[in-house]
């Protein structure tokens, strides 16, 4: 609907939709953040128990709090944390053959966030 607003030049319309459907982004952030949670939290439970899993059974968790922590940076500091966490227990488990690619850090396209632990994912 708003690629159509646009090829009308209905440039007003077109931000007043897209501006409601990016309301949602800290929702759909927070959504993202309980299926990380979800994801991370029964295999650290089986570490616990003593099992070591692979380094990919991380990889969902982690896209889903790296998508958290896109979606709404200023509100997110459990999200980013949970990515140094996984990337730092990742680096002390043996190598199984899988790999979780965690890249980067998370920018919020702010200026000046670094000291605060911004993410940027390239």
């Amino acid at each position: 609907r708003t690629k159509q607003m646009l090829e009308a030049d209905d440039f007003a319309g077109a931000a007043l939709e897209t501006k409601a459907a990016l309301e949602i982004l800290p929702d759909l952030a927070n959504v993202a953040r309980m299926r990380g949670r979800a994801l991370l939290d029964p295999l650290l439970d089986q570490m616990l128990d003593g099992a070591v899993p692979d380094k990919s059974e991380f990889g969902e968790a982690y896209e889903a709090f790296r998508l958290a922590a896109v979606m709404d940076p200023d509100n997110n500091a459990e999200a980013r944390m949970e990515l140094e966490r996984i990337t730092e227990l990742c680096k002390r488990l043996p190598d199984k053959g899988g790999e979780v690619e965690t890249v980067g850090e998370a920018d919020d396209g702010k200026p000046d966030r670094t000291s605060q632990g911004s993410l940027r994912f390239e």
